[in-house]
């Protein structure tokens, strides 16, 4: 066993029956298709209590303002989560979330005093150091669907939750479809108050061919193959497509809604980092779009997952899995709120580890990461924890196989943070910043996987962020370890 320590510094019981067979993505008279939104909106209203999913008819409302106490009102959010659904369906498509479960989602939220915000509020939280009450999200669909605004309106509308829909203006603003949102739809949606209209791009929701061999990727990424001229766009040519894109749908959806637009959510997430075939994409995409919106919408994967005033134009989104009940939800979202510094974990359970790359598992009170047959290692960090500033960090830590077990401190994201890394050979302290390792401190020698360094004081860096671990070896799928305890205090420098 080896010690390691690193010192950087919601029954239904319905009261009414109506038989309305309106379905959401049929061509349905809009009029109905409001007569059956109304309904569903007293359905909701008038829930009957009936265990812990359901409230009291006469004091839904006021139980609502209970739960969210006095806290709410004086506390105020250091983070912001924002939750991404597309279609909400009443039989599983394998892919979307069930109309019950976002039910259930959206009241456990409301009961445990989470309240919507809008975009305005978001952007001056991120970008105006403006304070917004504690556990407020940002409620998002993409795509604007029928199934995203059916389903979901009535249940806004109960609980006073208001939210945005990002659309493609190529299939809601120039074509009469079954499945997308038409522009009176739309228009319906703004009046009511509850939604807000943005922009989920013109031509780039769909593939596009990207070499000679008929390979596809993605609109905002990568630089399409023009078969007649038998190359692939210039950089040029590239910036004037997405320039026009992202003009256009803005422009379009001001001038048929009337309504300002000041978001944008990228199609697939992808702003550029997922380029095949060129490398350049995400600094002229982030470039491209700054001057036409405040804000762009991605989902964020393998990194921490709210939302902070840090003036940036992306904004971090949670995709809602189709398999979360109403507490898996609301575990993640807890999960990703502002950590204390003074932490210790035994790993009884999940408090938001968040694996960038190679396998983690918590079990039997011990935190297992390992790499796969495809990495040579793995790297976690603790959700929650970016704010942390000047601290004792002490884990634990149990090698099993592997070269070199990392602690990691400062944890921006994997190309910035700070680390002390214990191998066979020799210790030091690192810090990474943009990719490029700066060697702080080292010291050779057999004995050193002890994790000791006992000849001088503890090396000091000044910076912020949170706490995990990474592991190595040259050799694929040869390194794990396991945790078993961690402990985080402030220190004073």
């Amino acid at each position: 066993m080896q010690i390691l320590s690193l010192t950087i510094i919601l029954s239904l019981s319905v009261i009414l029956t109506l038989n309305l067979e309106i379905g959401y993505v049929s061509n349905a008279n809009l009029f109905s298709s409001l007569i059956k939104n109304n309904y569903e909106y007293l359905k909701y209203k008038s829930d009957i209590s009936n265990g812990g999913n359901a409230f009291l008819v006469t004091g839904l409302f006021s139980i609502f303002k209970n739960d969210v106490g006095e806290d709410s009102s004086t506390e105020t959010a250091n983070l912001v989560p924002v939750l991404l659904y597309h279609g909400i369906l009443d039989k599983s498509d394998g892919e979307n979330v069930l109309l019950k479960d976002f039910k259930e989602q959206m009241f456990a939220l409301k009961r445990n005093g989470w309240n919507t915000i809008t975009l305005e509020e978001l952007h001056g939280f991120i970008n105006e150091g403006k304070k917004l009450p504690d556990k407020s999200f940002l409620l998002t669909f993409d795509d604007g669907r029928k199934d995203s605004y059916y389903p979901v309106d009535p249940i806004l509308k109960a609980l006073d939750y208001n939210a945005v829909i990002f659309v493609i203006t190529k299939y809601s603003l120039t074509q009469s479809s079954k499945y997308y949102l038409d522009k009176n739809e739309l228009k319906e949606m703004l009046k009511s108050g509850r939604w807000e209209i943005q922009s989920h791009t013109k031509e780039g929701h769909t593939f596009y061919v990207i070499d000679q061999t008929g390979t596809k990727g993605h609109f905002y990424s990568d630089r399409l193959w023009l078969s007649d001229r038998n190359r692939l766009e210039t950089e040029e040519e590239f910036t004037s497509r997405i320039t026009k894109d992202f003009q256009e749908s803005k422009s379009e959806l001001e001038k048929y809604l009337d309504t300002k637009v000041i978001s944008f959510a990228y199609p697939f997430g992808d702003y550029g980092q997922n380029s095949v075939n060129y490398s350049n994409a995400t600094k002229v995409v982030l470039k491209t779009i700054a001057p036409i919106y405040q804000m762009t919408f991605y989902q964020a994967w393998g990194e921490y997952s709210q939302n902070s005033p840090n003036n940036k134009i992306l904004v971090k989104r949670i995709e809602v899995d189709k398999d979360w009940n109403a507490q898996k939800l609301l575990e993640v979202i807890n999960s990703g709120r502002e950590k204390d510094i003074t932490y210790t974990d035994n790993f009884e359970q999940d408090s938001g580890w968040v694996t960038r790359w190679g396998e983690t598992l918590i079990d039997n009170n011990k935190l297992q990461i390992k790499s796969t047959e495809f990495s040579s290692g793995a790297l976690v960090f603790l959700d929650g924890t970016q704010h942390w500033t000047n601290y004792q960090f002490n884990a634990e830590v149990h090698a099993i196989k592997g070269e070199s077990i990392t602690l990691v401190a400062n944890y921006k994201d994997e190309l910035n943070y700070d680390s002390c890394v214990f191998s066979t050979k020799y210790v030091k302290i690192e810090q990474i910043i943009n990719g490029t390792k700066k060697i702080l401190v080292l010291r050779k020698g057999a004995s050193t996987f002890i994790g000791a360094v006992k000849s001088k004081p503890p090396y000091t860096v000044k910076s912020s962020g949170g706490i995990g671990f990474k592991i190595w070896d040259p050799i694929l799928n040869n390194s794990e370890i396991e945790i078993k305890n961690i402990s985080v205090e402030p220190i004073t420098l």
